[in-house]
């Protein structure tokens, strides 16, 4: 389960997004306590380096996904903690990117890597246990991942430069993939970040078009929500979604560094 929280970077005045969630949203349904402020629209703003991510996992412990060291480390000023390791070393190699996070209900990390095109899986204490997907275009390959969200046993992944979704078992078993290169304006067009509702349906917001495609458990298209314009006509590049504990649909749009929200009518 993952939650998305707006944070202001310390490097700029700007607010970005970053890979934590929501609750009720990124994992669909709420993590027992409910007293997540992102859940209230009062998200609370976290100090973060411009090469991490804020990630909070099912048990309301927030951790820093850093690119540069390729660690998982708890969030500073953060004291809860659900985690008996204060830090967990990701990868060693020198290529890896770990882009996105996701914790399971046990407590088990699930580490997206863009550049390694794999989910490490990593056990509540940060020992590894267990790597899946590769590098390709086949099932259970993915190529330039952006997004992941682990949900009701699922791993859910936006398979960016495959046009596509991709679900999987937490054993990695291949269950569902939907979606192809649409360059109409109305389909799948590098998919970069996916959110579970509560009625399971799954919402995959993309990039370059700036859509938001609704599809239910199966991966059936439901309805689409163009976003490249906002209220006042004006372009706006939309570039993570969340969603609130009503189902609204959170958004942040990189032109103006602001965060929008759509009610679900």
């Amino acid at each position: 389960m993952k939650r998305r929280q707006f944070t202001q970077l310390c490097a700029s005045s700007v607010l970005l997004p970053v890979a934590a969630s929501l609750v009720a949203c990124g994992g669909g349904g709420a993590d027992g306590s409910g007293q997540a402020a992102a859940a209230s629209g009062q998200a609370s703003a976290v100090p973060a380096l411009p090469n991490e991510r804020v990630v909070v996992s099912s048990k309301g412990t927030a951790y820093t996904l850093n690119n540069d060291d390729k660690s998982l480390s708890q969030a500073s000023g953060i004291v809860i903690s659900a985690f008996a390791s204060g830090g967990w070393q990701l990868a060693t190699q020198a290529d890896a990117y770990p882009v996105d996070a996701s914790f399971d209900e046990a407590g088990k990390a699930y580490v997206l890597d863009k550049s390694l095109c794999e989910i490490r899986v990593y056990s509540p204490t940060g020992q590894l246990q267990a790597t899946l997907a590769g590098y390709g275009s086949g099932p259970s390959q993915l190529n330039n991942p952006s997004a992941i969200t682990v949900v009701g046993g699922r791993i859910y992944v936006a398979d960016s430069a495959n046009h596509r979704v991709q679900v999987f078992a937490l054993d990695g078993t291949p269950e569902l993939r939907f979606g192809a290169l649409d360059t109409t304006g109305l389909g799948f067009n590098y998919p970069c970040d996916v959110e579970i509702a509560a009625d399971g349906s799954i919402y995959v917001l993309h990039l370059v078009i700036s859509l938001v495609t609704v599809h239910d458990n199966q991966g059936k298209h439901l309805r689409s929500l163009d976003l490249s314009r906002n209220a006042q006509g004006k372009r706006q590049r939309v570039n993570a979604i969340a969603l609130g504990p009503n189902s609204e649909l959170v958004y942040t749009e990189t032109t103006t560094g602001s965060v929008a929200t759509l009610n679900r009518q």
